[in-house]
């Protein structure tokens, strides 16, 4: 499937890099798993240094882009190794001249054992764009993107219907975190209007989706106080990182969600100058080179930690427990691209991992992430794979049961 570069790049620009305005669950059986092995302590392992064998690996989904982008489905033992037949996908989609597409989709790995996709909708989609779209399947290596008809479409509340609920006219503001479950409902954590939100999508349920979503007005004190489709600010607008980021702050957008093994939450999140996004001037290697990812932690999910900044020049982040209870932090690396002032190097941008070594949350040095055996890491006129995707498993059964998935 290799294509020209400059095809390659026009296809990047529309579904990568222009999409700053728009699962696993982190369950404890995962965090806890073998804790007797556990890496997260060990101030001298790199990201991609081999510890200890792991019971189980995680799954592994990554997006090709192209003329037609796909979701591939694979999987890992140590957190950088990825092995992937390259053929068998989750989702795959045309991008040129369609309007019903998956933008910057999400697969979490739900509790009662079914997959969830997640994504926004895209800006000429008839039912309407930066929508919420949810599917659930047994089998995510079950091929092209099922119907429109099967999947559900999520619209925000209007201030008019409920008075809780700011006025907005979109829901998907970036790329949203994985689905994880508290006390038996679910939840994710997703940006609007450059605040990041806490939504509770079900009560009492490993299941499901809300019919609607209120983006609050006022924050919550208690997580049960939420409603399902209730979206809590958390990191609002405006916040400044422990790294300059000019004096208006951040806008966020992608966000990423994991627990260390004493149970502190680390929200993983990408942010961009406000000064910038308001000037409008800032696209292309500008837009790109400006891009950081940022943590920050919490006991109780509500209450945050001043952020600060774990890769710059970065995008797309995803957060996951290993299961040795390691958290990695996944992210696309433009750093090559904006050393070199070049943004066709932009479509060879490696997917990167960084782990935390310890439990105050030093982070490892980058290493990029090797997908075994594929044209694209060999091939430069082929786009590097995007939005890596890690899923902690429940246990060897269900990395069983993803391998028996076919399309």
């Amino acid at each position: 499937m290799a294509k020209s570069l400059s095809t390659a790049i026009a296809v990047f620009a529309l579904v990568a890099a222009c999409r700053s305005d728009v699962n696993a669950q982190v369950q404890d059986a995962a965090v806890d798993a073998q804790a007797s092995v556990d890496a997260t302590a060990n101030p001298d392992v790199g990201a991609g240094d081999a510890v200890t064998s792991w019971a189980y690996p995680m799954g592994f989904f990554y997006q090709t882009v192209g003329l037609q982008n796909q979701v591939r489905v694979g999987w890992t033992h140590d957190g950088t190794t990825v092995t992937s037949s390259g053929s068998d996908y989750a989702l795959s989609w045309g991008v040129i001249g369609k309007n019903v597409t998956w933008a910057d989709p999400v697969m979490s790995y739900l509790k009662n054992g079914t997959y969830a996709t997640t994504a926004g909708t895209f800006d000429q989609d008839p039912r309407g764009a930066a929508m919420f779209m949810y599917h659930e399947t047994t089998c995510p290596r079950s091929g092209p993107a099922p119907e429109a008809a099967a999947v559900k479409v999520i619209t925000p509340k209007s201030h008019a219907s409920d008075a809780l609920c700011k006025q907005t006219d979109n829901v998907v503001g970036g790329k949203g975190s994985r689905i994880f479950d508290i006390d038996g409902s679910n939840y994710m954590f997703i940006s609007n209007q450059g605040t990041m939100y806490l939504l509770r999508m079900t009560n009492g349920s490993s299941t499901g989706s809300p019919d609607a979503m209120c983006f609050l007005e006022t924050a919550v004190t208690k997580v049960s106080s939420l409603r399902v489709g209730d979206a809590t600010p958390v990191v609002p607008i405006g916040t400044v990182g422990a790294v300059a980021s000019g004096t208006d702050g951040l806008v966020f957008g992608d966000a990423g969600i994991m627990r260390r093994t004493d149970g502190t939450w680390v929200l993983i999140m990408k942010g961009f100058p406000k000064t910038l996004a308001d000037g409008h001037q800032c696209h292309d290697l500008c837009e790109l080179c400006n891009r950081g990812i940022y943590r920050a932690t919490s006991k109780d999910l509500l209450t945050w930690s001043a952020i600060d900044r774990i890769a710059f020049r970065a995008s797309v982040p995803e957060a996951a427990v290993d299961p040795t209870g390691r958290p990695w932090v996944y992210y696309q690396d433009f750093g090559a691209a904006c050393d070199a002032q070049n943004l066709q190097l932009a479509g060879r941008a490696h997917i990167s991992a960084i782990s935390e070594l310890d439990l105050s949350g030093t982070m490892s040095t980058p290493t990029h992430v090797v997908f075994t055996g594929q044209s694209f890491e060999k091939d430069e006129q082929e786009h590097y794979p995007t939005n890596g995707n890690p899923v902690m498993l429940s246990g060897p059964d269900a990395f069983s049961q993803l391998q028996s998935c076919k399309p």
